[in-house]
């Protein structure tokens, strides 16, 4: 937007749902809070929920220009909004008349999506911000789209490539070997077995998966894969690129040969046996790309994005999680944004639609030692997932091999996630009845009762892996030791209070210290005196 163009936006534009005014002549709020909804943060969630918008500061009601001195650093301002909001806003800077402006875009919420407040579902009814009704919301949430991938196109048999048809009807044979009469259908026959043609006329999915280049970059421009290699993750400048607008059936292959030229193999010695794992398994890796272009959004303008390095590899496909679907449930739950491709895959048995292949990508990771794939980066437009190429714990993979085989069991996806959050202390909110399996098979023990119990591997675990001092980290000084010290600190002292015990004993919990005191008092070696832990203190029992 240029000069002109923002002042004739400020003359004939009328304050609506797709434009707001705001005076902010000394400072505007960012993000607000929970109760103040008249902030940045606040306008993009409603203006946005809105259908979209804009936000001009330094102008009046009256379209007057005033000038703001709000947002000085607007790049640190974008950067807060889209912590928050998850999605990119615009912001321009304009100086008219000797006074500043700025212009603040917003995109659309996603169909089947919402941005929230601090929780709270927010749209611009008139001039105010205010919370959308349950209703509306639910109506929202459920809504559904076409499936982009099986429309129709006024094109013929003649947009696409006869080596990529030539390639599917071999992996369709493959896959459907009791099928003779493949080898005896014309392509148009067998394009139409497979729901891609109709009347003469493909679908967009048929495009995609078979298209010639001219006919993908004229009709899906945004059907595009950049690969791009980095030498190491703090790098810029890319070391190699690809750029594909080609039938996907070939781009597949061409993908999965430039993951696998900085492929390298890890050794991992178990007793007498080597194990080669490696940095970018085959089976992950296809699933992966396979996931980026059967779930992105090809009507938004961006591309799939396969970022590799030698440490990790990244794959961004454009378009949110598409409702009920999130990064903690994404294994377990399917939703399909081109369900037709998806049918397609399936059918000439490159993917398995139901699963969605995350499963395997979470399953084989962990159980290769290279911690739970990450989709934290996602946003409410794009999915992120990244994946570590390096083994962070071969001990741990040694450790799950060793289960399987001596316990005779199966562990679920779901298991192998939570003893990988056991294993590096990060399983928060863990129930008895979740870990009640590893505690009957002896594969993880618990410190200290109630609210206050941790859960870690065995003992033996440690010991057989050499790892003894890492389990006395964790496990902190010997409990006894510490209830010695308790007890000579309030003999000494002639008491002792609870904040005490946690200035000398730093690396533990207040849950800890209370559940080291109680056992002391049930012991019956102090007691407690007075009416809450505040003010009360700890005496030894017959020192009142």
């Amino acid at each position: 937007m240029d000069k002109s163009e923002l002042l004739n936006l400020i003359k004939n534009g009328n304050e609506r749902e797709v434009l707001e005014f705001k005076t902010a002549s000394d400072s505007f709020s960012v993000l607000g809070d929970g109760q103040n909804k008249r902030s940045l943060y606040g306008y993009c969630v409603g203006i946005g929920n809105a259908g979209g918008g804009k936000i001009i500061f330094g102008v009046n009601d009256d379209k007057k220009i005033t000038g703001t001195k709000a947002f000085l650093n607007i790049s640190e301002v974008k950067s807060q909004i889209y912590q928050h909001l998850k999605t990119k806003i615009e912001m321009e800077e304009f100086t008219i008349e000797n006074k500043r402006i700025i212009i603040v875009s917003v995109s659309e919420r996603q169909s089947g999506q919402l941005f929230s407040f601090y929780g709270k579902y927010l749209t611009r009814v008139g001039e105010e911000l205010i919370e959308m009704g349950q209703a509306e919301i639910k109506t929202i949430l459920n809504e559904t789209t076409n499936d982009y991938s099986a429309e129709f196109l006024d094109l013929g048999i003649e947009a696409l490539d006869s080596n990529a048809i030539a390639k599917i009807r071999l992996m369709y044979k493959t896959k459907n070997k009791d099928n003779v009469s493949v080898d005896k259908i014309t392509d148009s026959q067998f394009l139409g077995d497979l729901a891609l043609l109709r009347d003469g006329k493909i679908n967009i999915c048929a495009l995609l998966l078979l298209g010639k280049e001219n006919f993908i970059q004229d009709f899906i421009p945004n059907a595009e894969i950049i690969f791009e290699y980095r030498n190491s993750t703090e790098e810029i400048k890319y070391a190699d690129r690809l750029n594909l607008r080609k039938a996907l059936i070939i781009s597949l292959e061409e993908l999965w040969a430039k993951i696998n030229t900085r492929n390298y193999i890890i050794q991992l010695s178990e007793g007498l046996t080597r194990r080669n794992i490696s940095a970018f398994n085959e089976g992950v890796m296809r699933e992966a790309i396979l996931n980026v272009v059967v779930h992105r959004d090809y009507k938004l303008p961006a591309s799939v994005f396969i970022l590799q390095d030698p440490s990790q590899i990244i794959f961004k496909n454009p378009g949110g999680f598409l409702s009920g679907i999130t990064p903690e449930n994404i294994y377990k739950k399917s939703a399909w944004r081109n369900r037709r491709l998806a049918e397609s895959f399936e059918k000439i048995g490159l993917v398995e639609r139901s699963g969605q292949g995350a499963d395997l990508i979470f399953e084989s990771t962990i159980r290769e030692g290279k911690g739970v794939p990450n989709y934290l980066d996602s946003s409410d437009s794009e999915v992120s997932l990244k994946l570590s190429a390096v083994i962070k714990d071969m001990e741990f993979i040694s450790y799950l091999e060793e289960i399987i085989a001596q316990k005779q069991i199966r562990l679920s996806i779901d298991e192998l996630i939570l003893l990988e959050k056991i294993k590096d202390q990060n399983a928060e909110k863990v129930t008895k009845e979740q870990v009640k399996k590893f505690l009957d098979i002896g594969i993880v023990s618990f410190i200290g009762v109630g609210r206050g119990t941790r859960y870690l591997l065995s003992k033996q675990y440690y010991k057989d892996h050499g790892l003894l001092g890492k389990y006395t980290k964790i496990v902190g000084l010997g409990r006894d030791k510490i209830k010695e010290m308790i007890l000579k600190h309030v003999k000494e002292n002639g008491k002792g209070s609870n904040k005490e015990f946690s200035q000398a004993f730093q690396e533990l919990s207040s849950k800890d210290i209370d559940n080291i005191v109680q056992e002391l008092r049930r012991d019956e070696k102090i007691k407690f005196i007075g009416s809450n832990k505040r003010t009360g203190y700890w005496v030894l029992l017959g020192n009142d």
